[in-house]
C-alpha cells in the first residue's frame, strides 16, 4: 500500500505477506500523513528497507497497532527516512527480524523516538 503526499488512515485492518523489491513491504509513506490505529497488524511483509513500513519525509502514528514478523535488511518493522513528526511506541514492535539493523531504524541518527537504535 502506498501513500504519496496524501492522508491515509488504516483502522482495524491487516496488511500481511507482501513483498517490495526496495521500500516498504507493507506500507510506503512518501511525505504524507499516515495513521494506523485499532487492531491493525502488519505481519510477514518483506523488503530491503522497512519490511512493515517505510516512511520518508512524512508524519506517521501507530496507536494500539502491531508490527510483527516483518523482514528487511534495514528496519524490519519500520524504516523512517527524514520524517517530520512521528509516534511509534515500543510495544508496537514485537518479534521483528532485521537482517542487519534494528527493528526500527531512522535516518539521520540519533534516533529520537525512544525505541531501538542502530548499533552497526
Amino acid at each position: 500500500m502506498s501513500n504519496n503526499k496524501g492522508a491515509l488512515t488504516v483502522t482495524n485492518s491487516s496488511i500481511s505477506d507482501n513483498n517490495a523489491s526496495k521500500n516498504g513491504g507493507g506500507l510506503y509513506n512518501n511525505k504524507g500523513t499516515l495513521h494506523i490505529t485499532g487492531t491493525s497488524i502488519l505481519a510477514g511483509n518483506v523488503s530491503t528497507y522497512g519490511g512493515g513500513i517505510y516512511d520518508t519525509g512524512g508524519t506517521a502514528t501507530l496507536e494500539n497497532a502491531s508490527l510483527t514478523g516483518n523482514t528487511a535488511q534495514n528496519g524490519a518493522g519500520l524504516y523512517a527516512n527524514k520524517v517530520r513528526r512521528s509516534r511509534f511506541p515500543p510495544a508496537n514492535f514485537p518479534e521483528m527480524r532485521p537482517l542487519s539493523m534494528a527493528a526500527a531504524y531512522t535516518v539521520p541518527l540519533p534516533l529520537s523516538f525512544g525505541w531501538y537504535q542502530n548499533t552497526k
